[in-house]
């Protein structure tokens, strides 16, 4: 978590939704520029008791469930941690396809139609950057990337 500051004469309507759609539109391309393979599936935790989730909400991402309060740390399931809502936002159309077969199974040719469109997007939006969208405690994360 990084505390961030919006200088009181910067004005964006619905500041968090078009921070996470810029996110989301460029980071498979960074990923996949980083670690030499794609991410299909975006996720993210929001605490129940302290948000509502509603910049998540507003920007297509998917609630499919809630966690059981326990840490990944916990072990000797004694840990209690706040239960949190978890939404997903898929990157890919055949996300599903791709997460279960890998990223071997896709043909050169797919490879390659995916990271020319998304580098045409980003060249597309002028002063790109990725920020902490600031909306929860956490800010999305990647998952589900299929390396293999």
């Amino acid at each position: 978590e990084h505390p961030s500051t919006i200088l009181p004469w910067v004005v964006t309507p619905h500041l968090a939704s078009h921070t996470l759609g810029r996110v989301t539109r460029r980071i498979t391309a960074d990923w996949m520029k980083r670690y030499g393979h794609p991410i299909y599936l975006l996720e993210t935790f929001v605490e129940r008791e302290r948000f509502r989730g509603t910049c998540f909400q507003a920007s297509n991402w998917r609630l499919v469930g809630q966690t059981k309060g326990r840490s990944r740390n916990d072990r000797y399931y004694t840990l209690k941690v706040p239960v949190k809502d978890i939404y997903l936002y898929p990157l890919a159309k055949r996300f599903r396809d791709l997460l279960l077969r890998g990223t071997k199974s896709l043909s050169e040719d797919e490879v390659l139609t995916q990271q020319v469109g998304q580098e045409a997007s980003l060249r597309a939006q002028p002063n790109r950057m990725v920020v902490d969208t600031g909306c929860s405690e956490r800010s999305a994360a990647v998952v589900g990337s299929a390396h293999v």
